[in-house]
């Protein structure tokens, strides 16, 4: 007698053997702006993520310019833990997709770049869209210093307006 398996999961990994394994289960790319005193940022190749820098920990590559649209941007308060000291303060959470390669990322964004992603929000506002993920963004970053020392913030540049078969790839995601 032969045995049938239902059709493959259409949101499958796309690996045979794992077809019944949601690709919805695997964690999402996290991207962070890796700053002067950033601890155990390796690189691909073995070398430090330089400061400024977006270091993507799924592929352990930092680039200087990050190209992506924005899905979704969530703002709140979040604590952590840095030694035996709790700090809580204002953060901006963004799901966006890298241009490049149509991959998803979750990035936090700290106090310190929120006024730069605001300045953006009014840039994508005042071109009157309906979806953040209609035009492309470039994060870079820039040095800053106070009191505390030298620290980067994030810095975003609105760019050209997404192609039409992109956006229909976009609207899936």
């Amino acid at each position: 007698e032969e045995i049938s398996l239902a059709a493959p999961n259409k949101n499958s990994l796309g690996i045979e053997g794992l077809e019944d394994i949601p690709a919805s289960l695997l964690p999402l790319p996290f991207v962070r702006l890796v700053q002067s005193v950033s601890r155990d940022i390796e690189t691909a190749d073995g070398k430090d993520a330089e400061a400024g820098s977006y270091f993507i920990n799924e592929t352990k590559e930092a680039v200087n310019e990050l190209k992506f649209v924005l899905l979704r941007a969530k703002h709140g308060e979040m604590s952590y833990k840095r030694g035996e000291e709790i700090i809580t303060g204002w953060r901006v959470a963004l799901l966006g997709v890298r241009i490049d390669n149509l991959k998803p990322f979750l990035m936090s964004l700290s106090a310190t770049s929120i006024n730069n992603f605001m300045s953006l929000m009014s840039q994508l506002k005042a071109k009157d869209i309906k979806k953040s993920r209609e035009y492309v963004i470039t994060a870079t970053s820039e040095k800053q210093e106070n009191k505390k020392g030298k620290y980067f913030v994030a810095k975003f540049n609105l760019g050209d307006k997404v192609d039409d078969v992109t956006l229909l790839e976009l609207d899936k995601l």
